[in-house]
């Protein structure tokens, strides 16, 4: 079974933190084998946003240690807000905080762009040779996207390579989607 309770460190007057535990049939901290964790702290900014998820087990000892979520081999998640409130970067981080890539994806971060609300660019940046750059988002093979909307709705959507040459995506065939509606 998973609790949810206040975290009981001290937080920042400006965020609150929750903490899930999971725990097996005889009420022992355990961790999830599909997982690799058996806590995660999730911290909320005053608006009620996620802005950081980190992930933990414990030693022998019952100290805390961070873990890593075996999908993606990070230690923890943050999450940037702009002041509208829509989500521009998330970040995957090691277990001291440093950005790394997510070993399912390839990439360190994802930058989002927005205008009036809409979504208008996706960009995937990753660490290669020690340099964060352009790089492939390995589901899909392209490095960013971008959308156009006319009268409130979208109308194309845009995949490009690192170079910022349009490519087709690999799980999907094509480079450039065309929507089109009736009355």
């Amino acid at each position: 079974y998973v609790t949810y309770k206040p975290c009981e460190e001290e937080e920042p007057q400006d965020q609150s933190i929750i903490l899930l535990e999971y725990y097996d049939q005889e009420n022992k901290l355990m961790r999830l084998p599909q997982k690799g964790y058996a806590k995660i702290r999730q911290t909320y900014n005053r608006s009620g946003f996620l802005i950081r998820e980190a992930y933990f087990v414990e030693d022998k000892d019952r100290k805390e240690c961070p873990a890593y979520r075996k999908d993606y081999m990070v230690a923890e998640i943050a999450y940037e807000y702009s002041d509208d409130g829509n989500r521009i970067c998330i970040e995957y981080r090691d277990d001291s905080g440093n950005p790394i890539n997510r070993r399912d994806a390839g990439y360190a971060k994802i930058y989002q762009e927005f205008e009036s609300g809409y979504l208008v660019g996706v960009y995937y940046k990753g660490y290669k040779d020690q340099i964060m750059v352009d790089v492939p988002d390995q589901t899909t093979g392209i490095a960013s996207a971008k959308y156009v909307y006319a009268n409130g709705r979208k109308k194309e959507d845009h995949y490009f390579d690192t170079k910022g040459v349009p490519a087709l995506r690999s799980d999907l065939g094509y480079a450039v989607k065309k929507y089109d509606y009736n009355s």
